[in-house]
């Protein structure tokens, strides 16, 4: 083990001994040392080239490595040679390697030699965490030769270290890089620390707590109606909040980094911003929640505006007619379709019943529903799950689109059903105009 200040020193130093200045080093292409360490493992390499392979969640598949090593162009007197494979461990994403997908990988090398393995670990204490797997089997008992292993964001200052697995290897890195090896003249405040950070497996009681963190954070939002892009299998959430929520949350102090990727399928939409929320061993469960309120409810905000422009469009002719013939045409099918239905012939009816009455009202036709001229238009609230909610929050949540309950919720089948009134309807006192009620399923 040799110990260096930063993890940038400890990935430039590591691929400098294992790879000549003509090979290659294979590697994610949004890997941190192909895109956050400003050239260093090129420089200590003496030119070292790395290359990127694509890859989902931030993670090389081994089909991918495969087909890399078999149609490159390597060698000869015009192209670099394939010298060493590095992962990240957790990647970028926040995704992790298990023991067997780093097995998988370890073991494609190119003829006539197995391809050297060096693990990235900034954050390989969450990811050992996460798995609960040893150190060993995560690492040389997967395959791996060299270990960046992170200690800094665990918690410690300017302490990091290069493991080698092979004994051998270890001995010969001491001459071959001492003479661009950065090192403290002051070198046992780092080994200090690192003695600390492994005592009594503080290490990784620190990455359970940041893991734990993640966890809570990641299910607050679900809660508050946002979803993360990759699974969250260390300590890093990354969503796609939408832009003015965005704006809020940095308006009010909160602070998180802005991400771009190419390992999204689909990518995301113009209006919203993919952001990467990381939580640490100092985080704590108040500002955790303190952010998913806030969060919360800047996009309740955003929904309650959205639902006052939908209304908005309601009294524009063209919009009018749009909507009916939606409605219409809904209506149509839902009852061609209804040979396919099997249960809730009552519900169907219902269904059938809203369609017809919305292409009424927006057609101008006063309509009735069930023979009353003062009978209330239905208009159906976003789906809420019902299981294990109570009824206040159905009623707290209805209330958060701009309207206000009428009665108590009814539970009807897998949802409830809840009468609501529109306030600006209920102040001008006109029974010509429809109020609205909401369904929560």
């Amino acid at each position: 083990m040799f110990l260096v200040p930063t993890g940038t020193a400890a990935n430039a130093l590591a691929l400098a001994h294992l790879t000549p200045p003509w090979g290659a080093v294979l590697c994610h292409d949004e890997a941190h040392i192909a895109t956050d360490e400003c050239g260093a493992p090129e420089f200590f390499g003496g030119g070292i080239k790395l290359v990127g392979l694509a890859g989902a969640g931030g993670k090389i598949a081994p089909a991918t490595l495969q087909r890399a090593l078999d149609e490159g162009q390597w060698g000869g007197p015009h192209h670099v040679s394939p010298a060493v494979l590095s992962l990240s461990q957790a990647t970028e994403a926040g995704t992790v390697y298990r023991a067997d997908e780093i097995r998988q990988l370890a073991d494609i090398a190119p003829r006539p030699r197995r391809l050297p393995c060096i693990v990235d670990g900034a954050r390989i204490a969450n990811a050992l965490a996460r798995m609960n797997a040893s150190p060993g089997q995560a690492t040389w008992m997967a395959g791996v030769d060299v270990l960046s292993f992170g200690a800094t964001k665990g918690g410690a200052m300017a302490a990091e270290a290069v493991v080698f697995f092979d004994p051998a290897r270890g001995r010969q890195h001491v001459g071959a890089s001492q003479a661009r090896r950065p090192s403290h003249l002051q070198h046992r405040f780092v080994a200090a620390q690192i003695e600390a950070y492994f005592a009594g497996d503080l290490w990784l009681a620190l990455a359970r707590h940041a893991n734990a963190m993640a966890d809570r954070l990641a299910g607050g939002l679900i809660a508050a109606g946002s979803s993360f892009v990759w699974p969250v299998e260390a300590n890093e959430v990354f969503v796609a909040l939408p832009l003015p929520v965005d704006a809020r949350l940095k308006a009010a102090g909160a602070s998180y980094y802005p991400w771009t990727t190419n390992a999204l399928p689909n990518g995301v939409t113009r209006d919203t911003m993919l952001v990467r929320l990381v939580t640490s061993f100092a985080t704590t469960a108040a500002e955790v929640d303190r952010f998913v309120a806030t969060t919360m409810c800047f996009l309740m905000t955003r929904q309650r505006q959205s639902y006052a422009q939908f209304r908005l469009s309601l009294r524009h002719a063209d919009a009018q007619r749009f909507i009916a013939s939606d409605c219409i045409a809904l209506a149509a099918s839902i009852v061609a379709s209804r040979g396919n239905q099997h249960r809730g012939n009552s519900i169907l009816k219902h269904k059938i019943a809203l369609c017809a009455a919305l292409a009424a009202r927006v057609c101008g036709i006063g309509t009735r529903l069930g023979g009353s001229p003062h009978h209330r238009l239905l208009i159906p609230a976003p789906a809420i799950p019902s299981q294990g909610l109570p009824p206040h929050e159905i009623v707290t949540i209805v209330r958060s689109t701009g309207l206000e309950p009428l009665g108590s919720p009814v539970r009807q089948g897998p949802a409830y059903a809840l009468r609501a009134v529109d306030p600006a309807v209920k102040k001008s006192g006109s029974s010509s105009m429809p109020s609205a009620g909401a369904s929560s399923r």
